[in-house]
Order: C-alpha cells, then structure tokens, then sequence
C-alpha cells in the first residue's frame, strides 16, 4: 500500500512539473515597446522583465496569474489559459496624466490646444521629478567584483529585487526587511556583464536600475 501511495505521488509530481509551459509575449504602451516592464506570476516570485525590444519569456502552469506593470501606466493581470504569446498594451495611468495637464498649462498656455506642443517634455519633467523622490541609488558601478550597494531615500518595511539577464530573465530575487538605508546586493556568482534590477518597495515599483560587472 505504502509503494502504491508513493508511486502516485511521483506521477502526481511528475504531470504537474511537464504542464509547465513556455510563454512568449511583448509589452508596449499604444506609441512603443515598454523595455524593463515587470511580469510576475501571482502569489509567487517567479517572473521576467522585458528585454529592450519590450519581449519575454517565462514559463507557467494553466491557470496562472500573471501581472504585467510598469512604473507610470496600469497594471493589468492576464490569465493564462491554452495561448503561447500574451502581448499587452498598457495604458497611462489617469491620475499621473491629469496632474501633468494641469500642471502643463497653468502659466505656460491660454487653452488646451497650446499645451499640446509642450505636453510630452512637460510629462517627462514631471516624471523624472516624481522617480527623483522616490529614487535608489546602485553603487558602485560598474563593479569589478560584482558587490553592489543599494542606497535608499526612504524607509521601506518590504523590499523584493529581481534581478534580470539582458534577456529579460529573471535569475535571482532577493527580500529584504524593515530596510533604512542601504542593502548589499550579491551578483558575484555572475559574469561580466549588464543586469537589470527591478526593484519594488511596499508593492510600489522604483526606477529600473541597470547594474555592470567587469
């Protein structure tokens, strides 16, 4: 009875670990391709990170979750059922483009109609100041060795990093707890080369970093 029980339990393992699937898919918004947009399987920590040509890769079972984000538009969570490819467009975030309208055109423009010129250099500026308050910094890079400091402006109770090939592969993902300040992060097991590193902070997504070993 006890060699029956196990052998179901070998074949029960062995069907789940096989009805993994290789998924492909491109993230963008409606004008281009979004490269370092985060996809994570819910209720997980396995995901990737789109390459600079906005794709990926990443293997899940039926039945998935999988959420797509990237810092400034809304998040949208797929389910995966029977497809192979999942390509998203995510849309600008509502209330990050109305604070950039009004902001746009008080003092620099008579109508709506005047913004239109200045509309996207006024986005930018406003973005850039908003990474700014919320921004990490990675040092030192590059890294001969692969030892990396992350210094944080502000206290975070949940850090979670992934760390990315430059082929949007997700291959390590570090936690941490309770961070003030500044967290070591480990790449030495890695060879010479560009990393990207994804970083959310109490579920809030910080700006893309790009670590260099060599």
């Amino acid at each position: 009875m006890k060699q029956i029980t196990i052998f179901f339990l070998v074949l029960s393992f062995s069907f789940t670990a096989f009805s993994q699937v290789k998924i492909t898919g491109l993230v963008s918004d409606t004008i281009d391709v979004l490269p370092g947009a985060n996809i994570i399987i819910k209720g997980t920590t396995m995901g990737a990170i789109t390459n600079p040509d906005g794709y990926f890769e990443l293997e899940v079972n039926p039945k998935d979750t999988i959420s797509i984000s990237y810092i400034g538009y809304t998040t949208k969570d797929v389910v995966i059922k029977n497809q192979k490819s999942v390509n998203t467009v995510l849309e600008i975030d509502n209330a990050i483009e109305e604070v950039v309208v009004i902001a746009g055109c008080i003092g620099r423009c008579k109508s709506e109609f005047a913004c239109c010129g200045v509309y996207r250099e006024i986005a930018d500026m406003y973005l850039d100041k908003t990474l700014e308050e919320n921004q990490v910094k990675l040092y030192p890079n590059p890294s001969v060795t692969g030892d990396f400091n992350l210094r944080f402006l502000k206290k975070y109770k949940k850090v979670a990093i992934f760390v990315a090939n430059i082929s949007g592969q997700i291959i390590q993902s570090n936690i941490y707890q309770n961070v003030n300040n500044i967290e070591r992060l480990d790449l030495s097991r890695f060879s010479s080369g560009i990393y990207i590193i994804n970083i959310i902070a109490d579920d809030e997504r910080l700006p893309t970093k790009k670590a260099i070993i060599g």
